[in-house]
């Protein structure tokens, strides 16, 4: 049983979405990393509330000591100025429960005030604090930060994904003692993730990069 435990942990990918997605981002995703043999979870939460209360639950927390793999795809470690204007993914976000969750508008009362999008301002006490803890020695972590111009410096730095710029994506200090590093990618913060009439039947461009990741673990 324990060796079983251990085989069905290595192949498990738990899928934790940014601020006002409903889950969106891993439309794309989800299947392709069930067919590829892995077991997908995704942890839905409140995604308006403080970012501390959407993690100091008991189930979260204790996850947290058996994860060997961190994916952090367009995370803004630095924070987005875009975040002030979260009322456009907030109305997104409504919408999309509406149509597929069949949510009442009282969600968009239930899911938080608005205290993520206020802790991802650059400069912000939050991020502040965070950036200065050491993510585990044991964990291989990895960044993927999507580029949205097909040229690097200046103007396209500054833009990123769209969502989160370069510096702000590939900021966060890597775990020492495991496998990691910072990558990016070319596509905007869900076209990374998301297909567009511009990737047409390809895959968006990270979804090969986090396979690839996965299969070496």
């Amino acid at each position: 049983m324990h060796s079983r435990n251990a085989r069905l942990r290595a192949k498990s990918v738990l899928l934790i979405s940014g601020l006002d997605d409903p889950g969106y981002a891993w439309k794309e995703l989800g299947p392709v990393l069930v067919k590829n043999g892995f077991s997908v979870f995704v942890f839905v939460y409140p995604n308006d509330q403080s970012i501390e209360a959407s993690t100091s639950g008991r189930s979260f927390s204790g996850l947290l000591p058996r994860i060997d793999t961190l994916i952090m795809v367009g995370t803004p470690h630095q924070g987005s100025q875009l975040s002030r204007f979260r009322i456009f993914l907030e109305i997104r976000d409504q919408v999309y429960q509406r149509r597929h969750a069949n949510a009442t508008w009282l969600h968009g009362f239930l899911d938080g005030t608005g205290s993520a999008g206020i802790q991802l301002l650059p400069g912000s006490s939050f991020l502040r604090g965070l950036n200065q803890r050491r993510l585990p020695s044991q964990v291989s972590s990895w960044m993927i930060a999507g580029r949205l111009l097909s040229f690097s410096g200046g103007l396209s730095d500054v833009l990123g994904d769209g969502l989160v710029s370069m510096d702000s994506g590939l900021a966060r200090g890597l775990a020492q003692g495991a496998e990691s590093a910072a990558m990016e990618v070319s596509g905007s913060h869900m076209g990374m993730l998301t297909k567009s009439l511009k990737n047409g039947s390809r895959l968006p461009s990270a979804i090969p990069l986090i396979l690839e990741i996965l299969s070496r673990e």
